[in-house]
């Protein structure tokens, strides 16, 4: 959001030399000149920046590997597999932090590196100019780190930091007390393990004696009809 309001003239005078849709016609929009200080992007759209530019990379990317194919006709079957190398090759800072593929994800080893990208919180608070309403207020972002390597120095406070119902920024205290689990002491787990333990190994010693000696007249009269 930051570098979105950094924009001056020259990114104002891009977009409005792109825009394919004729003056009069529906769709047609102008941005003027303080359009960036002046309009907020919406909700998801650095994500579907990110993800125009990983398309057109992956198309980049197929187009010359295609010219590298030996036919036409072999080079358009195989532009599908190619145009997703593409995309999965696609390495760059985008609008949402730095875009990388790669991960396993829920719906296969294809998924972007979640350590790529900038996360925030919003604050849900009262708004001070609309009465009986609320607004998102973005109060702390996390970013970008080294995998396994997360932790709260990495957590950026914004716009006054994260505001609880009362007003303060103290976390509220639990509805409940901690309960005491009333867990065995160390010593008392470490000596009934032994016993454990030491129970198992008899069995087992017993059962292959029982075993060695299976023909043994003694052991065969010992022994209940349902175990022999």
């Amino acid at each position: 959001l930051e570098s979105w309001k950094r924009k001056g003239d020259a990114q104002v005078n891009m977009i409005n030399e792109a825009m394919p849709i004729k003056n009069g016609t529906p769709g047609y929009f102008q941005a003027n000149s303080t359009f960036f200080q002046t309009y907020d992007p919406s909700w998801g759209s650095s994500f579907a920046y990110d993800a125009v530019m990983s398309v057109g990379m992956g198309a980049c990317h197929a187009l010359a590997k295609n010219t590298q194919n030996q036919g036409r006709r072999r080079a358009q079957k195989g532009a599908k597999n190619l145009l997703l190398e593409g995309i999965l090759a696609s390495d760059f800072h985008g609008a949402s932090g730095h875009v990388s593929y790669g991960e396993k994800g829920p719906i296969g080893a294809n998924s972007r590196d979640r350590f790529s990208t900038v996360y925030g919180i919003y604050n849900i608070q009262r708004s001070d100019s609309k009465e009986n309403q609320f607004e998102a207020i973005l109060s702390d972002v996390l970013l970008p780190g080294i995998k396994a390597k997360w932790d709260s120095s990495r957590w950026i406070p914004k716009n006054g930091g994260f505001v609880f119902a009362d007003g303060t920024k103290n976390s509220p205290t639990l509805f409940r007390d901690t309960p005491n689990k009333n867990y065995l002491k160390r010593g008392v787990q470490i000596f009934g393990l032994l016993l454990m333990s030491l129970s198992m190994c008899m069995c087992v010693a017993a059962s292959l004696w029982v075993y060695r000696y299976r023909e043994s007249s003694i052991v065969k009269a010992s022994q209940p009809l349902f175990l022999h």
